[in-house]
């Protein structure tokens, strides 16, 4: 793990608890070179994001789709329907 500053000491019970840590999401989403990277344009960082979208939704909506026909049908076999 990597801090920010020098690591926190562990508490008299031993244990280093969450909030001594330094590390959060919101400050390491800066860190990104699509955040920091000046050169591209707002018209592009849009055109990555619909297509990272749009792979996203590809990937995951025939499994969504399987997943929730089979608990269908699993729903119908339980009440003796099929």
């Amino acid at each position: 793990m990597v801090w920010d500053r020098d690591p926190p000491k562990p508490s008299a019970s031993g244990v280093v608890g969450p909030k001594h840590r330094s590390l959060h999401a919101e400050t390491d989403i800066g860190k990104l070179r699509v955040l920091q990277s000046e050169s591209d344009s707002i018209a592009k960082k849009y055109s990555m994001s619909v297509l990272a979208a749009c792979i996203a939704e590809t990937v995951t909506y025939p499994l969504d789709l399987t997943k929730t026909r089979f608990r269908y049908n699993l729903g119908l076999m339980s009440q003796g329907l099929v």
